[in-house]
């Protein structure tokens, strides 16, 4: 038995934007855990058997496993061990209802990020959720990112070389490396601060400027503050409402960029 089931989307749901498989048995138990990961924006695909799970995993990229000990046709730590020797990374969550001291030491043996009850609270399942998932995306991130780089140095070695052959738009501007080269090591190190500065997107512009030592952003933080300052010396001369908020928000943007 096979479930495929994306999260309902209402006019003010967010949508879902990860893919999470459960093997489980069917029962009351699953059926509140697998509504209340929907209810949180996740999509999740449902099966009771191992040998489905592995054809699932083959077919449809996931961010999470989530599994019990007693599956349908085998052992969960069996398909675990599958996971982990042909899916390195992913991460795979233990919720059962049956735990047992074995179980416990292999899971721990085992890429298990955690080992929960079912009849633990809903909220710390999704906690545990969220954090796996977040973990798993830095990793990700930082894995493209070496993946990336090493294709930059094969193509470094290319044109150190001579077996670099320049497109006509290359040629035109006299380049000296690949232009695809210059635009995957920009997004490395994007991926790279994105790591560093979270979420903040301004933070990351920032912090990409601070990085490669920006002239056009010292220029630009020079030409606020300058500005600040006039705002500044017109309220001893005469109040304005506009001005004031026009002054307020130059502050509040160079704040941003200190």
């Amino acid at each position: 038995m096979v479930e495929s089931s994306q999260a309902e989307v209402s006019n003010d749901a967010i949508v879902a934007t990860t893919r999470i498989l459960i093997a489980d048995q069917v029962s009351p138990e699953l059926e509140g855990i697998v509504q209340h990961l929907r209810a949180a924006g996740h999509q999740c695909d449902i099966t009771t058997s191992a040998d489905q799970a592995r054809k699932l995993l083959l077919a449809q990229s996931y961010d999470l496993l989530i599994t019990d000990i007693n599956l349908a046709d085998g052992e969960g730590t069996d398909l675990i061990e599958h996971v982990q020797q042909t899916f390195p990374g992913l991460p795979v969550m233990v919720v059962t209802e049956s735990p047992s001291l074995e179980s416990a030491i292999r899971s721990v043996e085992l890429p298990v990020v955690a080992y929960l009850l079912k009849s633990e609270s809903k909220t710390v399942l999704c906690e545990r959720v969220r954090s796996a998932i977040a973990r798993t995306e830095s990793v990700q991130s930082l894995l493209r990112t070496q993946r990336q780089l090493r294709q930059c140095a094969a193509d470094l070695d290319d044109v150190r070389f001579g077996r670099w052959k320049p497109g006509p738009k290359e040629r035109q501007g006299q380049m000296r490396v690949p232009i695809s080269t210059l635009q995957s090591l920009a997004g490395c190190l994007g991926e790279l601060v994105a790591l560093e500065t979270g979420p903040n997107v301004t933070a990351q512009v920032t912090r990409f400027c601070k990085l490669l030592h920006c002239p056009v952003w010292q220029v630009q933080r020079n030409a606020i503050h300058k500005c600040i300052l006039l705002l500044h010396e017109t309220k001893r001369r005469f109040k304005s409402k506009e001005l004031a908020q026009v002054r307020e928000t130059l502050e509040d943007l160079l704040k941003t960029l200190q």
